[in-house]
């Protein structure tokens, strides 16, 4: 075709193209607050923690849905706990807290997105 692409233009081209398909990463975080309050309300017992810093910024967030927390009474005497690394434009750690059912199944408890991964997250 006789056109010459350089690796920095197709970089820059997919970005674009994926934000104009995916929108930006700035938008959900915005949306967050509402997202919390929609499952308190939605979902009876559902416990919902979302932190910002000074600069009204995402800090960290923390979802219990009510099913889950109430469904572990019937859960063996068996936490999980584990953490993943999430790997794009805003990093952070996944956290999970999962059960084991009487099947021997894995029982969703919790989940929360921080920034690291310590005693007091």
């Amino acid at each position: 075709m006789g056109v010459d692409v350089t690796y920095d233009m197709a970089w820059r081209a997919k970005e674009l193209a994926l934000k104009f398909i995916n929108g930006t990463h700035e938008e959900p975080y915005a949306k967050l607050c509402g997202y919390c309050k929609d499952l308190a309300n939605t979902n009876p017992h559902t416990t919902t923690i979302i932190e910002r810093n000074n600069d009204s910024k995402f800090k960290w967030i923390f979802i219990s849905y009510g099913a889950s927390a109430v469904g572990f009474a019937h859960c063996l005497p068996i936490l999980g706990l584990d953490g993943t690394r999430l790997k794009s434009k805003y990093l952070g750690i996944l956290l999970a807290a999962t059960g084991v059912n009487t099947l021997g199944s894995l029982y969703p408890l919790a989940f929360a997105v921080v920034d690291a991964e310590n005693d007091a997250n």
